[in-house]
């Protein structure tokens, strides 16, 4: 099971896997967001942003 940790808590409901392609870590995103209804997975990687707007 990933180690699931609170961020900068900007925002809610959400997972943010870093390196995602490179460290081959989509198996690892799905489990943790099967273990965690109602929360969205996302995977970046360098020179990758994810803006979100309030």
């Amino acid at each position: 099971m990933p180690s699931i940790k609170t961020g900068f808590d900007l925002q809610k409901e959400a997972m943010i896997n870093l390196h995602f392609v490179r460290r081959k870590r989509r198996f690892r995103l799905e489990l943790a967001i099967n273990s965690n209804p109602g929360f969205t997975g996302y995977g970046i990687d360098e020179a990758t942003a994810l803006m979100v707007k309030k």
